[in-house]
Order: structure tokens, then C-alpha cells, then sequence
């Protein structure tokens, strides 16, 4: 009995406590978010995959599912619930506009129900329903605003930037609205009843609804949970604001903290980036802003792990699961390759000189000219080596039989007729660029200790010695075999290798290791698992085989940790603001300024688009929203500065000599029709005609 009151005692407390945060937010006003800005038109410009909504490569992209869940939010919950403070449905397309979301003027097959780009739905085999599920797109599709005939047009920039503030967990925002949501139908037993009787159907709601309030609370919970862990933990110090997050830290958090409670993994994260855009990276020899990782899968595995794909490495009892089913996930790697080959044929957007005015030739070709001079070595095309494309990525070099079939299965015509590009990316160190050091440091400093999943040193030598060996192997392919060079270069590695695996230590690793080892495990999991239904099934091994080999080019997953950004190919940069990994410099026209001449705080979160400075309106059209304060560590506007003292070559930050004003729009001019891939016209025809 005693016990018993026990535990009434603190639900009662529990449901005063989310009673009155409940009350609370109802009566709090909604502040942080922007004055919504509607548009009469969406316009999709054609960037590979054809112009209008309804172009397939583009629905594919917008709504396959990834595996991912939010607190195990069911798709009809999200669905079927109403906003808190009235009856009107939670998903109303035009709520969830306010809170910076893409949504489009129309259902599609795709997405009937209209909800935001990147929100689609996948079933649960544990849970036996559909999960809502979020996927890549819902933080790599920009849309900039403009007037055009007295109409406000959307032109939707596929692969660009997001401009919602989504991790945010501050009042008024979508997740902490989300919740009050969930709070009031959990509580209240009218509106209960209606969101019940929409999610069961007249036919099983007397029998489903206890279920239904139970898992109902379950969900709750979750999302509070991870609110008091972020909040207690002060996790993230530095707010993040509309079209930022800080990727690496959440995702660290997530999958070292959340999922092994056995040690302290939480690491601060205070280093929020912008959401990069994702064209060309399939050239790219690294990505990431740290240019740490050149695997796609890698790179969305880890992404998908963090957001919410399901994996359990200890049973309820706290022990580590066995080690055949510890990296179970339910990551969808079929569909990440889906998503993968679409982004494959996405190019960077083309400046729409009939919504955004024509390019003066005159001034470009001068900008051309003094990007040549000022811009190039570093952001300019470097296409790889034979040799260097037979080492990093083979693929390029040569389509076989068996990736040829691949290419067909994923329309990829554009790989029929190697070699195919692969671009060489300039990495420059964090004290040459000068730029906010945070995001770089966090990613090689934060240390973790994954062993009470029961991984051992032995394991991850065991991982990783193939895919060393591997690299060694087509490094060595350069020299004559048994020569004097062959025999010292793979002495050399070896030595390498050797010291490399005495080093491991699953005590202490970094994200960067980590996600690494977690990545390679579940596919390999995953590929295990499939090899297994193939020979059920009296299909080969080679049925299973594909992806990793063929679409990606035979890459080896081998990250590198450097203490750097990478300067990314510029083609589209005038569809990319805010500018810096960071988001501190709004426009392109600062980002050609000496750091003292920047903003030093500017609004963040409309879409209204600058056409002569280049970047999104900085100054509000309320009191509400977010003010970017460059003043705080991980906000830092500094760096990437073209300024008087310039040595001749980047150091401390300065990287070209000060330019006058008519060079800085000369240079914006051009970077409004730059093209990075050989062969693709820049100057449109009006301009190459005179």
C-alpha cells in the first residue's frame, strides 16, 4: 500500500507539473516566431529533376522515408490532433507555414495529406503502425520570397536551405507547441474523445481508446524527457535560431548520450551550423564543413541515427545486447540510396533573371575576373588524378557490368560514360580562415566512451583493419609491384595501420570515430541481415551486394579529423544565404566586407529575398523572432576577410586585399551565374549574344 501512494503521489505531482506548463504556454504568447509572410505562387525552378511539384525525382526526394521517428509519434496522431488553443487540426498547412516550414499549394500522391516538405510516414514493425518520419529534405529545401507583378512568388530552391528552427525547445516554438498539443488531448477528454474517434474510427474506439491514452502519455513522455535532459544538461547554451542547429553536437547526444545512460556522453554542443547546401556533393572527394567524411552513407546513416532511427544497443535489463543483434536499426539504407541517386542528378540552381532580374554582363564578366584573381584558389575546381580517383573512388574511373545494371535500376544516365568528376576541395585550417572555430573543435576535442555496449578495442580493430588494408592495397597500386617504392610505401602503411589499430580504444573516442563505428555496424548489420533473406529466398549473395560497391562509387568509410573548414565550390551561392558555416554573415555583399563593417546582430527567419546584396531581409516586420548575435562564441562573424594587410596568401583570418564597393558587386554579380562543372554555360544568352 505504501507503495502504491508512493507512485499516485508522484504521477499526481507529473500531471500538476505538465498541467501547469500546459496552462502556461496557453497563455504565454507565441513571440519567437516571425511574421509569417504567405506566397501566391511557388515556382520550382528545373535543377535536374524537371520543373513542377509533381516531377518524380523531386517527390522522391521530398518524401521517402528514412527510418526515422519522432518520439514515436504516430503519422494519424500527428494527423488527427488539434492545436491547443482551438479545434483546428494541428497539420493545418498554413500553422505549420508560421513555424518556417515548406508546404506545398497542393497534395500529391506522395503526400495526400499535405504535410511540410521532409514529412512522410513509415511502418513500425515493433509499434505494428506508421510512424511519423522526417526525413533529409525537410532541412536541405530553401525557398526564397520575392515580388514579382505585385505578387509575393515562392522560388523553391531544391538542396538549399531550411529556415525553420525545428530542435528549438523554447515556448512558442514547433516542438514545445507540439507537445502542448499532445498535453491537452491527453488531458482533456473531450477534445481526447474527437482526436480518439479520428485515429481509431467509430468501429474500434470504445475498444482502443484506454490503449490509445496510455500510448499517448508514452509519447509525452519522451519528448519531455528529452526537454528536462537538454534543459538540466544545458546542452545547448547557444540558441540556434531559424536555419541552424548544431548537427554534430544533437546527433552526438543522441546516439552517445540518450542511447548509452551507462556513462555521462553528453557534450555540450555549442556550435550551431547552418543547413549546407546539398548539390554537387556526390563530386565532393570530402563533405561536411569539417570535410570529415566522404561516404554518403556514412554521412546519412549518422544523420538519420541522430534524428531519430531506432536502434538498441541494451536489452531492459541494462546488458548489452547480443552481439548478432546490436546493430539492428531501423534506418532504411534501400531508401537513403533512393534518396542518394536523386540527389545525384540535382544541380545548383540557375539565377531566374525573369523573376530576379537580369544579369548586367558588363559587371559580371569584371567579377568574373576578380574571382579568378581573389576566389578561385581556393573555392575554384580541382579535378582528381586517375591515380587519385583509382584510390578514393574507383567507381569514377569505371562502370562494370554489375554497376551499369545499378545505374539503370536508379535512371542515373549521367554515370553511363565515366571517368566522372571528382573534385578535390580545399580544406584550410581554422587559424588560416579565421572563421568561428567551435564546430571544428567540438568534432576533434569532445571525447566519448562507447565500451558499455560491449564493443571492445578487439572489435573495432577487427572493423577497421579491412578497410585500412583496403586503401593501403589501392595506394599501393601506383608503384611497380616488388619494386624498391612498392616495398617502402607498403612497409610505411603497415607501420601505419599497425599503430593505428594499437591506438583504439572504445573508452575514448571521438564523434567523428564513433558515428564511424556505429555507421559501418549497422550496414554491416543490415547487409548481413538481406544476405540472409537472399539465401532464404534462393537468391546469390551478389542480389544483396550494390549500393555501398557501386553507387557510391567504391569509396572506403574512413573519416579524417582535421582541425579545418572546407572552402565548397561556389555554384549557387547566391541561393545559400546566410553566409560562414555558422549563418553570422547575411548577405554576400559582407561576406566581401572586413569583419569590423559586418552586422554584428541581424535578424534571422524571414524568406524576403535581397536581389542586390544577395542574401535574405535582415530587419524584422514584428517584434517577434530571432536576432543572430555575433558576439557569442559559436556566433562569431570573424574570418574569410578581404581587407587591407593582406600578405599575399590567407593567414589569420585575411584572405584578399580590401575591395572597393564596385568590385564587391562586380563579384556578386558573377557569383549569381557562377557554374562550378566544366562545360555548363554561365552567362546567359543575352550576355554571350552582345
Amino acid at each position: 500500500m505504501r507503495i502504491l501512494l508512493k507512485w499516485t503521489l508522484i504521477l499526481a505531482v507529473v500531471l500538476l507539473i505538465v498541467a501547469g506548463a500546459g496552462f502556461a504556454f496557453l497563455i504565454y504568447p507565441r513571440h519567437p516566431l516571425p511574421q509569417y509572410e504567405p506566397v501566391d505562387e511557388i515556382v520550382y525552378l528545373n535543377q535536374g529533376w524537371g520543373n513542377g511539384l509533381d516531377a518524380p525525382d523531386r517527390q522522391t526526394y521530398y518524401y521517402t522515408p528514412q527510418g526515422t521517428a519522432l518520439k514515436n509519434l504516430r503519422y494519424d496522431w500527428f494527423t488527427s490532433l488539434e492545436q491547443a488553443r482551438n479545434r483546428k487540426p494541428f497539420a493545418d498547412p498554413d500553422y505549420l507555414r508560421q513555424f518556417g516550414f515548406l508546404v506545398d499549394a497542393a497534395p500529391t500522391a506522395k503526400n495526400p495529406k499535405l504535410l511540410p516538405v521532409g514529412f512522410t510516414h513509415h511502418y513500425d514493425d515493433g509499434l505494428q503502425e506508421e510512424l511519423l518520419d522526417i526525413t533529409c529534405s525537410a532541412c536541405h529545401t530553401g525557398q526564397l520570397n520575392v515580388k514579382v507583378k505585385g505578387k509575393t512568388v515562392g522560388i523553391r530552391i531544391d538542396g538549399g536551405e531550411a529556415r525553420h528552427a525545428f530542435p528549438a525547445i523554447e515556448m512558442g516554438h514547433f516542438i514545445p507547441e507540439l507537445i502542448l498539443s499532445l498535453g491537452v488531448t491527453w488531458l482533456d477528454p473531450f477534445t481526447f474523445d474527437r482526436f480518439a474517434k479520428k485515429v481509431l474510427g467509430e468501429q474500434h474506439y470504445k475498444a482502443g481508446k484506454k490503449k490509445l491514452h496510455r500510448d499517448l502519455w508514452d509519447v509525452m513522455a519522451l519528448f519531455i524527457r528529452q526537454g528536462v535532459i537538454d534543459k538540466t544538461k544545458h546542452l545547448y547554451p547557444v540558441e540556434e535560431g531559424f536555419g541552424r542547429t548544431d548537427a554534430i553536437g544533437r546527433i552526438s547526444n543522441t546516439v552517445f548520450g540518450n542511447h548509452i545512460p551507462q556513462v555521462n556522453n553528453y557534450r555540450v554542443g555549442d556550435a550551431p551550423v547552418s543547413y549546407p547546401p546539398v548539390w554537387d556533393i556526390w563530386k565532393f572527394d570530402w563533405v561536411q564543413y569539417g570535410a570529415s567524411v566522404r561516404h554518403p552513407l556514412a554521412r546519412n546513416v549518422g544523420e538519420g541515427m541522430g534524428v531519430g532511427a531506432k536502434f538498441a544497443f541494451f536489452d531492459d535489463y541494462g546488458r548489452p545486447v547480443p552481439r548478432e543483434q546490436r546493430y539492428r536499426s531501423s534506418t532504411m539504407i534501400d531508401n537513403l540510396t533512393v534518396i542518394e541517386a536523386s540527389l545525384q542528378k540535382l544541380t545548383p540552381p540557375v539565377w531566374p533573371e525573369e523573376l530576379l532580374g537580369a544579369i548586367d554582363c558588363r559587371k559580371a564578366a569584371q567579377g568574373k575576373a576578380l574571382f579568378d584573381k581573389n576566389c578561385a584558389g581556393c573555392h575554384g575546381i580541382r579535378e582528381a588524378s586517375d591515380r587519385l580517383k583509382q584510390i578514393e573512388a574507383p567507381g569514377k574511373l569505371v562502370r562494370d557490368a554489375r554497376m551499369q545494371r545499378n545505374d539503370e535500376a536508379f535512371g542515373l544516365d549521367h554515370l553511363a560514360d565515366p571517368p566522372l568528376p571528382h573534385w578535390i576541395i580545399t580544406m584550410l585550417p581554422v587559424d588560416v580562415i579565421g572563421t568561428d572555430p567551435k564546430a571544428a573543435q567540438n568534432f576533434v576535442n569532445h571525447k566519448l566512451d562507447i565500451s558499455p555496449t560491449g564493443i571492445t578495442a578487439q572489435d573495432l580493430q577487427d572493423l577497421l583493419k579491412p578497410l585500412l588494408m583496403q586503401d593501403l592495397a589501392r595506394r599501393l597500386q601506383g608503384f611497380k609491384k616488388d619494386s624498391d617504392e612498392w616495398n617502402r610505401a607498403k612497409a610505411s602503411g603497415e607501420a601505419k595501420i599497425a599503430k593505428t589499430l594499437a591506438q583504439l580504444d572504445a573508452h575514448s573516442v571521438t564523434i567523428g570515430e564513433g558515428l564511424n563505428y556505429f555507421g559501418l555496424l549497422i550496414r554491416q548489420q543490415y547487409r548481413n541481415d538481406a544476405r540472409y533473406r537472399a539465401a532464404e529466398a534462393g537468391q546469390t549473395v551478389e542480389d544483396v551486394d550494390g549500393p555501398d560497391d557501386d553507387l557510391f562509387f567504391g569509396e572506403v568509410d574512413l573519416p579524417q579529423q582535421p582541425l579545418a573548414y572546407k572552402a565548397r565550390p561556389l555554384a549557387g551561392a547566391w541561393a545559400s544565404a546566410p553566409y560562414l558555416h555558422n549563418g553570422s554573415v547575411p548577405t554576400l555583399y559582407q561576406m566581401l566586407l572586413p569583419a569590423d563593417k559586418r552586422d554584428k546582430k541581424f535578424f534571422v527567419g524571414r524568406r524576403e529575398y535581397d536581389t542586390v546584396h544577395v542574401g535574405y531581409a535582415s530587419q524584422p516586420l514584428s517584434d517577434n523572432g530571432f536576432w543572430l548575435d555575433t558576439s557569442i562564441p559559436g556566433n562569431w562573424n570573424t574570418g574569410h576577410e578581404f581587407r587591407s594587410g593582406y600578405s599575399g596568401h590567407p593567414e589569420k583570418g585575411v584572405i584578399g586585399p580590401e575591395l572597393t564597393d564596385e568590385e564587391r558587386y562586380a563579384v556578386i554579380e558573377y557569383l549569381k551565374v557562377r557554374q562550378d562543372s566544366p562545360g555548363v554555360a554561365e552567362m546567359p544568352a543575352h550576355c554571350t549574344s552582345q
